[in-house]
């Protein structure tokens, strides 16, 4: 209790400093100040009148007219604040030395926050000579390197003086004048240096510390509070001048727009850490909520501070900056009233805080004058609270430790639980499994039909869909399975390269749809047949090789096997599965092989996925005898890299590989064309391997030049995507060379262009999607040099049974907004049969784009999307939208629940469609929008 009055009587009589009579200056005002000698400093306060320019009209000769005199008000000692004004203030005050020598002074605006100032100065012939400061210059136009403005004045032996000062800025206008002795103000520099010093010096070490403590205790709290220091740092630096003077000298026109940005930024920050610090989330969600609005607001204002003139942003700035005071003031009531004892310092630390900024702030819009109380209030505040808070944040660390301890007590209970919850998922898995496996296997069998190309991609689909399933059911199984121990190893004999290869048609469809290189290679000193477990080597491969291309927008995934030693205890053989993706950073690899874990856990994800793949992978490396790393480097790739414990295979064992002996190829030779070089590598390997002659050559340029030199090949094997000149391009350019062309094989990393069968007749015997089996590869390149040939097919389309009149009858600009690459191609190909062309958007944000770009009469729009959920995108694209460009946004989503129904229509939504559509209701909603459209156009 008795901290509580010492705390409140310290507050109330700061309060009482800052307001009370005797922190004004009230002398006598009279007209002419006398300079006299040995003096270090004057008010000039008490001899100042002002005058209000309203439409900044004046110039120097009509206010120093003496017809204007009786305009110019006396201020009485007061110092000159006018809080926010549109209008130009002139300032006059006149200057005496009796003196019988030059006395030589200095003019300190003490407040840096002025857009212009000119000083002009009645010299005795009648003239005026004129100087002009502001931050609207550079800063090394200043005639004094200090942190406010300083003039320089010279007053000649027994003459007098008058001064005309111009003062205008769109922040508030506060005019603390002082005459200083040169002397005089070279030591209250010094001693200002030192103060300041003191205190930024707190600054950054309670700044550090903070940082400190964050890494050693991965609190957030502290993360937060070491940014709520640096933007506190930030605000105080920029109010006082020094951000300019030190940080950006030259940058004229952030210095005039950034303090309410850097507010902002602070603000933003505290709110940040009163959440973190006071757990608002867990203490009331309705103080939670405010807090997230609040933070909403000021990044707003952030935004705001970019765009709207700084009259307008600097209040609205301030407005939040007191608000969010008072606000954290309350969260901090609350926390104390709810028994939260760390809460206690934070209550005493924003009490004290909260006095200064509103001291502060009632100082600059012009009610409170500017003293040293009302100048240094809020610095007063911010030490005391850096104090508290660290007082407070370590008793929270204390209050965490103990509940870690207690939270121990339940592990063993915890551990029984989850083995009992594994086994039961493994049963569960199980019994899902099995009927699923009869809808992939039925669909494996209608893929050996005759199918057209429609009804190909269609069973494609439905293919793709289970297998997805099925995976993440086999992740679930397998992991409760090696959990509880009930995983056996199959030790077979099996062609390595084969097993590889065929993990690699795997994803070779998807490696096609997103223009990838699908790679690998087998060392030569890898048995060709080994014993192991096949299917755990393949599932292993298969969820590195998966993760590489769905983190992989462009470039290549290469996978690569060797032996690393060989020993009694068998072959310990290394793979290395590379991708050129997005990388990861380096303070995450160490949760990428923990259960449940992924490096973007956040709802708006990019990417899918339970979080499991890794961890089975590294469970059975384990199980294989090896280990498992992973290497990477934000935007240049990761590598994954395990290694295995294998048996060579037996003599009979290793019959059961059948090679074929292609004489044909023996010295044959072969020109590669690939821009991959990789892929170039691999492909020479494997031609000498198989004893042809092989040259390369990075591009058509290249190897064009090649066969301009006389050079001449027995087969070609050419890239089709190469920058420049493409393969087709460079075939036909080989073919008109004076030695014709040979047999050529075209390779593509994204799948047939279009229209490129006909283009390839006659110039290529075959044109192969990569990646390349070895043996198919080989038989290729054999059947080419024999001069065999390969039959197309093209594939039968019928007719469509869909109504297509619809889009002809009532014609809509439709964007469906779906993240899912199956979804959105069911969307696009029903609205299609149904007549319709619509656009598509793969998130949220690139649906608000779109808006944004085009006028669209309806949307679909899923709910969970990356970048920015349905729920978000449908707001934005109603806040940003003129009513009359507004399209009907209808929920397209797999989430069924009555809230879900109530979420969407509550954010704006003109109707709902539960996942899976079904047609009759997706039709009656275009006709019930088609036809409102069409009326009200014909009204």
């Amino acid at each position: 209790m008795s901290t509580w009055v010492v705390t409140i009587h310290c507050l109330s009589l700061w309060l009482i400093l800052s307001v009370s009579p005797a922190a004004r200056i009230a002398l006598a005002a009279p007209d002419t100040l006398i300079v006299s000698t040995g003096a270090r400093s004057y008010d000039p306060a008490t001899v100042l009148s002002v005058l209000e320019d309203r439409q900044s009209e004046w110039g120097v000769s009509q206010v120093s007219d003496d017809s204007l005199a009786s305009l110019f008000s006396t201020l009485n000692g007061e110092k000159p604040g006018f809080g926010f004004s549109r209008s130009a203030f002139w300032l006059r005050f006149c200057l005496a030395n009796k003196a019988d020598h030059r006395q030589d002074l200095l003019l300190e605006l003490d407040y840096p926050l002025i857009d212009s100032i000119e000083l002009y100065t009645r010299m005795a012939d009648g003239s005026i000579r004129y100087e002009l400061a502001g931050d609207h210059l550079p800063f090394a136009e200043r005639s004094l390197d200090y942190r406010n403005v300083v003039f320089r004045l010279r007053l000649a032996p027994q003459t007098a003086q008058t001064y005309f000062m111009r003062v205008k800025s769109s922040s508030t206008l506060n005019i603390p004048l002082t005459l200083w002795a040169p002397e005089a103000f070279h030591d209250k520099r010094v001693a200002e240096q030192l103060v300041l010093g003191i205190f930024y010096g707190g600054f950054l070490i309670m700044l550090i510390y903070a940082l400190f403590i964050f890494l050693a205790a991965r609190e957030i709290s502290y993360l937060y509070y070491a940014l709520f220091i640096a933007g506190t740092l930030l605000v105080f630096l920029s109010l006082n001048g020094m951000a300019f003077q030190y940080l950006w000298p030259n940058a004229t026109y952030w210095a005039n727009i950034c303090i309410p940005f850097i507010l902002c930024f602070a603000v933003l920050w505290t709110i940040l850490f009163t959440r973190a610090f006071l757990n608002t989330a867990g203490l009331s969600r309705r103080f939670d909520g405010i807090l997230r609005l609040l933070a909403a607001l000021v990044i707003g204002g952030m935004a705001g501070s970019l765009l709207l003139p700084y009259s307008i942003i600097i209040k609205i700035s301030l407005a939040l900056v007191i608000g969010t005071s008072f606000l954290l003031l309350g969260a901090g009531i609350h926390a104390v009233w709810s028994g939260f004892r760390p809460g206690v310092y934070f209550l005493i630390a924003w009490s004290a805080f909260l006095v200064g900024t509103l001291v502060y702030a009632l100082m600059v819009i012009g009610v409170l004058p500017s003293n040293f109380f009302t100048n240094w209030s809020v610095q007063i505040g911010a030490a005391l609270i850096l104090i508290l808070f660290s007082l407070g944040l370590a008793d929270k660390i204390t209050m965490l430790r103990t509940a870690k301890e207690q939270s121990e007590q339940a592990k063993e209970l915890a551990e029984a639980t989850a083995a009992a919850k594994s086994e039961f998922l493994a049963t569960m898995s199980h019994e899902i499994r099995t009927p699923l496996n009869g809808v992939l296997g039925t669909t494996g069998l209608l893929r050996d039909t005759v199918l057209n190309q429609e009804q190909w991609e269609y069973v494609e689909t439905i293919r793709l869909s289970g297998e997805n399933l099925l995976t993440i059911i086999n992740d679930i199984l397998d992991f409760s399975k090696i959990e509880s121990g009930k995983i056996d190893l199959e030790m077979q004999p099996f062609e390595l390269r084969t097993c590889v290869e065929d993990v690699l048609d795997l994803f070779a469809a998807k490696a096609t749809e997103k223009k990838l290189d699908l790679l690998s290679y087998v060392d030569d000193g890898v048995p060709p047949v080994i014993r192991s477990d096949r299917t755990r080597l393949q599932q292993i491969l298969a969820n590195l090789i998966s993760n590489a291309i769905k983190f992989t927008q462009r470039g290549e995934v290469f996978v690569s096997a060797q032996t690393l030693s060989e020993g009694d205890e068998g072959l310990r053989l290394q793979f290395v599965v590379r991708d050129s993706g997005i990388g990861i950073a380096a303070d995450k690899l160490d949760r990428l092989f923990e259960v449940f874990s992924q490096v973007d856990s956040s709802i708006t994800r990019r990417y899918g996925g339970t979080g499991l793949g890794l961890a089975i992978c590294k469970k059975l490396v384990n199980l294989l005898g090896g280990d498992i790393r992973a290497d990477s480097r934000e935007g240049r790739g990761t590598s994954f890299t395990f290694t295995i414990r294998v048996q060579k295979a037996t003599a009979a064992e290793s019959k059961t590989e059948q090679r074929q002996d292609f004489a044909t190829l023996h010295d044959a030779s072969v020109l590669i064309v690939d821009d991959n070089e990789t892929n170039r590598l691999i492909l020479s390997k494997q031609c000498q391997r198989w004893g042809m002659r092989t040259q390369t050559a990075q591009d058509a340029d290249e190897a064009l030049k090649v066969l301009r030199d006389g050079l001449t090949f027995d087969v070609g094997v050419l890239d089709y995507f190469m920058p420049g000149i493409n393969g087709v391009e460079l075939a036909m350019e080989w073919r008109n060379l004076p030695n014709g062309s040979p047999p050529l094989v075209l390779l593509s990393s994204g799948g047939p262009p279009g229209k490129l069968d006909e283009r390839i007749d006659g110039l290529f015997i075959t044109a192969l999607a990569k990646p390349l089996r070895q043996s198919k590869l080989r038989s290729i390149l054999a059947a080419a040099l024999s001069g065999d040939t390969v039959r197309k097919e093209t594939p039968q389309r019928s007719a469509s049974s869909f109504d297509s009149s619809l889009g002809q009858q009532l014609p809509l600009h439709i964007l469906v907004a779906e993240d899912n690459p199956i979804n959105q191609k069911i969307a696009l190909r029903v609205l299609a049969k149904l007549g319709y062309q619509a656009d598509q958007a793969a998130n949220g944000l690139e649906a608000v784009e779109a808006v944004e770009r085009r006028q669209y009469d309806l949307v679909f729009m899923d709910m969970q999307m990356p970048e920015m959920d349905g729920l978000e995108a449908t707001r934005t694209i109603i806040n940003n939208t003129a009513p009359e460009r507004r399209p009907q946004i209808i929920a397209m989503t797999a989430n069924a629940m009555a809230d879900d129904r109530d979420r969407c229509l509550a954010a704006g939504m003109n109707g709902f469609l539960s996942k899976p559509i079904q047609l009759d209701e997706l039709t009656s909603k275009l006709e019930e929008i088609g036809t409102r459209i069409k009326e009200a156009k014909q009204t």
